[in-house]
């Protein structure tokens, strides 16, 4: 496994930051699972990582792929 999924792969050292969803599926086409995370920062942000799977069980070390800034609409 060359990545793993817990905060402290995402951000390692902010308080008040957490997951807020996990979802698992193939999220880039290639016939192997991914697990996409959402993710809320203290400062209202939120950011979807995702962990692409590698095919032997392992994923990725996260990708971010997705970013809302607080406050944005």
């Amino acid at each position: 496994m060359t990545g793993s999924i817990d905060q402290r792969s995402i951000n390692p050292s902010h308080e008040g930051d957490f997951p807020l969803a996990r979802i698992g599926g193939d999220v880039n086409g290639d016939k192997v699972p991914d697990i996409t995370t959402s993710y809320s920062f203290a400062v209202g942000a939120t950011r979807v990582y995702t962990f692409y799977g590698t095919g032997g069980g392992g994923v990725s070390s996260p990708v971010p792929t997705w970013y809302a800034r607080a406050g944005a609409s």
